[in-house]
């Protein structure tokens, strides 16, 4: 992963993405350096298809945009009376979830999304770790202590 530190997820800003090798053959793009994930998946849009409303409390999430356009609502639910946040992200823009930060996806176009947790998808890992909300009730959703 390019940055290491952790931030408010009301203040993380989305990042470009920039190949480390070009050349006339191609590009070399990494996307996740250094850290240990132990599940990848790939999430396709059609246009206007909803998706995430979701946060974990475990673990985080790391989101890269692989093609097309997408509205990226995000909320950090660790300290109380913050506000959703809207990003508009597109090929080549990645964005993290840290524990607690509630995420849901709106495709403008046709789009596809690659995501990276560090819990397996199976039973006692990521979907147990899922706890979704929707967005019309996010505004006024308080984290249980």
């Amino acid at each position: 992963m390019k940055s290491k530190e952790k931030t408010d997820i009301n203040q993380e800003k989305v990042m470009k993405i920039k190949p480390v090798y070009e050349d006339e053959r191609g590009k070399i793009i990494d996307i996740v350096d250094g850290d240990e994930f132990v599940h990848a998946g790939i999430v396709t849009f059609k246009p206007g298809a909803i998706r995430g409303n979701h946060y974990h409390k475990q673990t985080e999430q790391v989101n890269y945009i692989l093609k097309g356009k997408i509205r990226y609502f995000s909320r950090d639910l660790s300290k109380e009376n913050t506000k959703v946040k809207e990003d508009i992200l597109e090929a080549g823009d990645m964005i993290i979830d840290p524990p607690l930060g509630w995420h849901s996806q709106e495709a403008i176009e046709e789009s596809e999304m690659l995501f990276f947790t560090k819990k397996k998808r199976g039973k006692g890992g990521y979907e147990d770790d899922v706890f979704r909300i929707p967005r019309e009730e996010i505004d006024n959703f308080k984290t249980p202590v």
